[in-house]
């Protein structure tokens, strides 16, 4: 049976698809299949797809014209036969027992959702650090599993609605008949979100078992800048499915949309986009997220999203680029100790890491020594041990000839003649004796 299928799509993924490849095949869980769609690839990825195949069975290919990570998501989830999905991104790498621990716990708690930490991987530097949004133990009720009853406030904030941190049960999926949105940007948000609102039991592994990759501009979502209005799209899309449900989380959902809004606007590179963004979010798209006004309790911060929806509402494009710009010089300056701590943290830890580099290399160098000396000392027992079979026999040798000389002497004690000479030379002896004494 299979357990779990593993959904990867692949878009020019050559740099680190491999190590991506590597922690899936190496997985403790066995039972499982691993279904990559590459999706319109340029680069040697197909290649790279297909010397894996050659070496694991699990492995299956499917291709297609770029059409994005949504439609490619979708094709592997059509051929999927495991009783879990679970959908990867190729330019990250997992834990290796990571869908172990997952299935594990969905086993236990019966659930249609597991939901796991995440660990940030900063490509520049090489270092990794857990990402606390992702499993965000504040916004997570003491009972679990959970599902949108029991958490409300915060089921759309308690973590990322990425899909790439959970596994999902099939049969869950097909009944919901659930997609990903053929979106360059933001594809897996309507699928995750809405997911969340519709499972019935929600579970949790708070161990860190995805390894994100940041700041990869040739990573399969793509730059949010070329597409700037699907994440609002998108939104706009669960708050009309999720309302036609009668599920709709109105506080979790206004957070976590401006949480999206104020991040890509964000991370906008050009002016251009920006100001598209800014435009339509301002024309129609904030009245279509139902966030028309400032004057709303359900909001999470009042100087973050109450502040900046203000800004947003009333300032023009230029004024509202000022004002985050300024924001986030303060956030910088208030942060800035933080970093320099982070900083040295790094410093020293690439000196601890040299340290222990250099104590490896000598205890390697003392390890050989010792093995030198422990082949020459087993060569000596060796030795010794042949020497001691050979005195062993010998000692063997000399016992059974004693005990043939012993058997003659008493032979020989026991004889008439031995008896007789004995007595001969007693009397002699006797009188020698006695002459001594005189």
């Amino acid at each position: 049976m299979i357990k779990v299928s593993v959904i990867v799509p692949v878009y020019n993924g050559e740099k680190y698809l491999e190590q991506c490849l590597d922690s899936i095949c190496n997985q403790t869980l066995q039972e499982i299949e691993i279904i990559c769609v590459d999706d319109g690839s340029t680069d040697s990825s197909w290649d790279i797809l297909n010397r894996y195949k050659d070496q694991d069975d699990r492995i299956q290919l499917y291709r297609q014209q770029n059409l994005y990570a949504g439609v490619a998501r979708n094709t592997g989830k059509s051929h999927a036969t495991g009783e879990y999905l679970v959908f990867w991104d190729c330019d990250d790498f997992f834990e290796p027992d990571a869908l172990e621990k997952m299935y594990d716990q969905c086993q236990q708690d019966q659930a249609d959702i597991c939901v796991c930490g995440v660990k940030r991987y900063l490509q520049d530097i090489g270092i990794g650090y857990t990402g606390k949004n992702y499993v965000n133990k504040k916004r997570i009720p003491e009972e679990i599993p959970f599902n949108i009853k029991t958490n409300e406030k915060y089921i759309l904030t308690f973590s990322t609605v990425a899909a790439w941190n959970k596994m999902y049960r099939h049969d869950f999926v097909d009944k919901w008949n659930m997609d990903f949105q053929a979106l360059k940007h933001a594809n897996d948000a309507f699928f995750s979100a809405c997911t969340l609102c519709l499972a019935e039991k929600i579970t949790i592994v708070t161990k860190p078992l995805v390894w994100y990759r940041i700041s990869q501009s040739d990573s399969l979502m793509g730059k949010a800048q070329e597409s700037p209005l699907d994440p609002i799209y998108a939104w706009i899309s669960v708050k009309e499915y999720l309302e036609g449900k009668g599920l709709f989380p109105k506080q979790s959902f206004d957070n976590r949309v401006l949480d999206v809004i104020f991040y890509t606007l964000s991370h906008m590179k050009t002016w251009q986009a920006f100001e598209t963004l800014v435009s339509y979010l301002k024309t129609e798209g904030l009245e279509k997220l139902g966030i028309t006004t400032v004057e709303d309790d359900s909001y999470y911060s009042i100087e973050y999203h109450q502040k900046w929806l203000e800004h947003l509402l009333q300032d023009s494009t230029e004024d509202f680029i000022s004002f985050m710009l300024y924001q986030t010089y303060l956030f910088k300056v208030k942060n800035v100790t933080q970093k320099e701590h982070l900083s040295e943290t790094l410093k020293r830890t690439q000196k601890e890491l040299q340290k222990a580099e250099n104590r490896k290399t000598t205890l390697t160098a003392r390890n050989e020594a010792l093995k030198e000396k422990q082949k020459i000392l087993k060569e000596k027992n060796a030795d010794l041990k042949r020497q001691l079979t050979e005195q062993k026999k010998k000692n063997e040798a000399l016992g059974k000839k004693l005990r043939t000389v012993e058997q003659e002497n008493q032979k020989i004690r026991a004889s008439w003649s031995f008896r007789i000479g004995k007595v001969l030379v007693w009397l002699p002896g006797k009188i020698k004796r006695l002459f001594r004494k005189q």
